[in-house]
């Protein structure tokens, strides 16, 4: 939900109109959520921000004169951001000495899940891997040298309400070749 809401409405009628925007019956006003506008013959609601889904609801615009009032109205419904991986993990082979570090970075609504998996099982915060989450960047990081045990197929899972996405990497540890239908590091 990347976008962000405008609404436009257009009238007729005798100068010195009086717009008054609402969303769910509630007055709207000029703030550092919205910004309201007339050009010529055009009401303008912008929001300054990218919609959420506290977004969705009924919007109304207002128009008035020493004539009349009148109202239109516009049902706003936002899309769910589904999880998406921006940067996915990229497979490599770790030297001696080298610590393991993965990091991707994803897109999606907020309140996001991340779950860490190596060879299928789930990895969890220890004194082998720290795990981090900051804003749209997950890593999982091995906490002392890399050997023989550090090789296998990570996966970083993202998830929300509205779903999930994942991706893999394959770590491999030294000069050796590694053979994805055995499964083994060859010398």
């Amino acid at each position: 939900m990347s976008q962000k809401l405008r609404l436009e409405c257009t009238f007729t009628g005798a100068p010195k109109m009086f717009v008054t925007w609402y969303k769910d019956g509630k007055q709207l006003y000029a703030s550092y959520r919205h910004n309201t506008k007339i050009v010529g013959n055009a009401c303008i609601l912008e929001a300054l921000h990218a919609c959420k889904s506290e977004t969705s609801g009924i919007y109304s615009c207002e128009v008035s004169n020493s004539y009349g009032t009148d109202i239109c109205h516009a049902e706003v419904n936002t899309a769910p951001d589904t999880p998406r991986f921006a940067k996915t993990l990229t497979s490599h082979s770790l030297k001696k000495g080298e610590k393991l570090h993965l990091k991707c970075s994803f897109t999606g609504a907020e309140k996001m899940f991340v779950t860490w998996y190596k060879d299928g099982k789930q990895l969890y915060g220890s004194y082998r891997h720290n795990t981090k989450l900051t804003g749209n960047s997950c890593v999982l990081e091995g906490l002392h040298e890399s050997n023989r045990d550090t090789t296998g197929r990570y996966s970083c899972e993202i998830s929300n309400s509205y779903g999930r996405d994942i991706c893999h990497a394959q770590i491999n540890f030294g000069t050796g070749v590694y053979c994805l239908s055995i499964g083994k590091l060859l010398a």
